[in-house]
């Protein structure tokens, strides 16, 4: 072969391999990621976690988008917020959307069904937002799979039922392990009566999980233990549920708190997660039991959290079983929480003498969140958790806010 014929064959070549990556690039199937939420949030960033972890990114294109509507969600926010999203999305042209959280759905995906499918029962019971947008955006993109992730809301919510191109995970708060989690504490404080308050915000999660809070009432009644939902939106509110419930309660119970604002202002600024958990642990002597793992994150004692890793997980290997086996997203049946994961700070256990069985301890350990003291004692953290009870935080808020 002649020194010609070898450069050509070589240039062919690479011409060849450069054609190829350039065709496998267009070509790879595109995956584009919508959280409702900031990807700073606890929840968003596990829930991304998992989806990475099943994804081969040389085999497809992600993109994630990020909506903040957790830390703003007055209505003009979410309307731009959506608008952005869905421009994203039209000029990426995705084959699947993963839609996470209620926020994304009422926003976003319910723009890409089809109208013409939804029933007239439905359509009765879909909010005014997500009316606006109710199918606006199917002739443009009617190949688009919808995999939604993280609702409380009902499929049918959004429109979702019957359409030929949605399926997805439903987040439920995990009722039979928060029920179960307080009848332990009930033994192990030998109370015949457990008094359970609930603050909860009134966020579009909030509404939706107040459901929830319902069922646990109604199914603790039997076992003589109340619950009281307090659905609140200031901190004022805050700081009078809390106050009132150290005189009157046994347990907080706490699942959503990351809307409540400073004041009824329409633009006041929202409570940081993390200072309203500092506030309520100093302002606070009784046992706080969290439904989700951001509670722990925030400085929490204690949780029996709804996994994010499951939500993730289950609608990425949904988006795998469409690109991979061209499965119709109707056939892939809807699911719902089916794990939780336990959450324990050694030295807040420790302080309140609440000791739970082993499997609890052994289950936090397990997956890495299980919070020891700095020493084998404790002594020191004891000491310091005690000066914080007696040196009460009275204000996070500015007037100004």
């Amino acid at each position: 072969m002649t020194p010609r014929t070898n450069k050509f064959m070589m240039g062919a070549f690479f011409i060849a391999l450069a054609t190829y990556l350039i065709w496998n690039a267009i070509n790879r199937p595109r995956i584009f990621v919508l959280q409702s939420y900031s990807e700073n949030y606890l929840w968003t960033k596990n829930v991304n976690d998992a989806i990475h972890g099943v994804f081969d990114t040389s085999f497809y294109d992600v993109k994630y988008h990020f909506m903040d509507t957790k830390r703003h969600s007055d209505p003009d926010f979410k309307r731009i917020a959506g608008s952005l999203a869905r421009k994203q999305i039209n000029d990426w042209k995705p084959d699947i959307l993963i839609a996470v959280d209620d926020n994304a759905q009422s926003l976003v995906s319910s723009c890409y069904i089809d109208n013409s499918k939804v029933a007239t029962k439905d359509r009765e019971n879909i909010s005014a937002k997500t009316k606006d947008i109710l199918g606006r955006c199917f002739s443009q993109h009617p190949d688009l799979k919808i995999i939604f992730s993280g609702i409380g809301a009902e499929p049918k919510d959004y429109g979702f039922r019957g359409q030929e191109n949605v399926t997805g995970i439903l987040e439920r708060m995990d009722v039979p392990a928060l029920s179960e989690a307080l009848l332990i504490i009930a033994n192990k404080m030998d109370k015949k009566k457990l008094r359970v308050v609930a603050p909860i915000d009134d966020s579009t999660s909030g509404v939706y999980n107040t459901n929830s809070l319902k069922r646990l009432k109604q199914e603790m009644l039997s076992f003589n233990i109340s619950v009281d939902i307090q659905v609140l939106s200031t901190f004022k509110q805050w700081q009078q549920t809390i106050n009132d419930a150290n005189n009157n309660a046994d347990v907080l119970l706490f699942s959503n708190y990351h809307t409540i604002k400073c004041n009824d202002k329409k633009y006041s600024k929202r409570v940081p997660p993390n200072k309203l958990i500092e506030w309520t642990n100093h302002n606070s002597d009784i046992i706080g039991l969290g439904a989700w793992g951001f509670y722990f994150a925030n400085g929490g004692m204690f949780a029996v959290g709804v996994s994010p890793f499951e939500q993730g997980k289950v609608a990425a290997r949904m988006a795998l079983d469409i690109i991979e086996n061209n499965t119709i997203a109707k056939d892939i049946n809807i699911e719902t929480t089916h794990q939780s994961i336990i959450f324990m700070r050694q030295v807040n256990m420790l302080y309140h003498d609440l000791k739970m069985p082993r499997i609890y301890e052994a289950f936090a350990r397990a997956t890495g969140n299980y919070l020891e003291c700095s020493d084998k004692t404790c002594t020191k953290d004891l000491n310091k958790l005690k000066a914080e009870k007696n040196n009460s935080i009275v204000n996070i808020c500015n007037d100004s806010q």
